[in-house]
């Protein structure tokens, strides 16, 4: 064991001349259990692999898995050995792979392998016979409360692929809305809708997506460094919209008759009517009452025993206050409690 961790620690260092020298001793060692014959594959391998010499780090794993007895290392060491092949052995890393997809226990292990599959065909490197049973893996692991999230931006991929944008934002939108996925897999699905909405010229729903994904992000990435250089030049494309849209709705208003200008004030007031009465439908049905104030209010009295069930106010309606949060989490992600955010 000593042996083997200054091994390690001289590859840390980058001192392989004496690292190699510890490996090829131990090597020469007799009546060595299996668990040391294991370790020292192992390290030869990782020697090998960071002096760059993947094809001998390959090998060397590959010695080191008949000693290997736990089913949960030897498919995390299979499947570094894929990694490793993945090069020269596509076929056969492959291989490897689906069979941890169908076999591996660990729902991480398996998704992982099962990306791997994917990527090896999208890059021609195996045939496409199992292009379907890839697929319906994918809307498998889609309902996971583990990868569910990863699974979901992989299928909206494959959607755009297929010039389907309506059903990648199907997926997208239900990514975002599982509360396990981590911040960074929050990032890349509202920065791939920040870049349909692009596509579609949808500015401003594209600046609020990237802008999202900016907050997300909490280390210093290319991806952030990106996003943040969209979100910056959006700003000055969304100005000059604004002042265009104000600018044509003056023009056109300028050239209505007196009757056509009042029929079009009287549908505007119908829209915003309706519009108020959708959104506090999706507030809820027991949401019917609107406080419009606190200082003229004679309905509020700042009591929550006040509101029966039929009259309850949004914030002491944990339905409703919930949903909003959900709402503005989907639309904003995390944001921190600062001003002008």
């Amino acid at each position: 064991d000593a042996l083997v961790w200054m091994t390690k620690t001289f590859i840390k260092q980058k001192n392989y001349t004496d690292a190699e020298s510890i490996i090829e001793y131990s090597k020469t060692l007799v009546k060595l259990r299996k668990k040391q014959i294991k370790d020292i594959r192992i390290v030869e391998s990782y020697y090998f692999y960071n002096t760059g010499q993947i094809k001998f780090a390959a090998e060397a794993l590959q010695e080191a898995l008949p000693y290997i007895k736990k089913k949960k290392e030897k498919n995390y060491y299979r499947y570094l050995l894929a990694q490793l092949t993945s090069s020269d052995s596509p076929q056969n890393a492959y291989d490897i792979y689906k069979e941890l997809y169908k076999r591996a226990k660990d729902e991480k292990v398996s998704y992982n392998a099962l990306e791997k599959m994917y990527q090896l065909v999208e890059s021609q490197k195996v045939g496409k016979e199992d292009t379907s049973e890839i697929f319906h893996g994918f809307q498998k692991f889609s309902k996971s409360k583990i990868v569910g999230d990863q699974a979901l931006y992989t299928l909206a991929n494959l959607s755009l692929q297929n010039g389907d944008t309506v059903k990648a934002i199907k997926n997208l939108e239900k990514a975002l809305s599982y509360n396990f996925s981590f911040p960074d897999q929050k990032a890349k699905a509202l920065a791939k809708l920040g870049d349909i909405s692009y596509d579609q010229f949808l500015y401003k729903q594209a600046f609020k997506n990237y802008d999202s994904a900016v907050v997300l992000i909490k280390t210093d990435t290319i991806l952030k460094q990106n996003l943040s250089a969209k979100t910056n030049a959006l700003k000055n494309i969304i100005v000059q919209q604004d002042i265009a849209s104000q600018q044509d709705s003056l023009l056109y208003l300028s050239h209505l008759t007196r009757e056509e200008l009042a029929q079009y004030i009287k549908d505007l007031n119908k829209t915003e009517r309706k519009t108020k009465r959708r959104n506090d439908a999706i507030i809820g049905d027991d949401a019917t009452y609107v406080s419009t104030g606190l200082g003229n209010n004679s309905n509020f009295n700042n009591s929550p025993d006040q509101f029966t069930t039929k009259g309850q106010w949004y914030f002491y309606n944990v339905d409703s206050r919930t949903k909003g949060f959900n709402e503005f989490k989907l639309t904003w992600g995390e944001r921190p409690y600062i001003n002008d955010w």
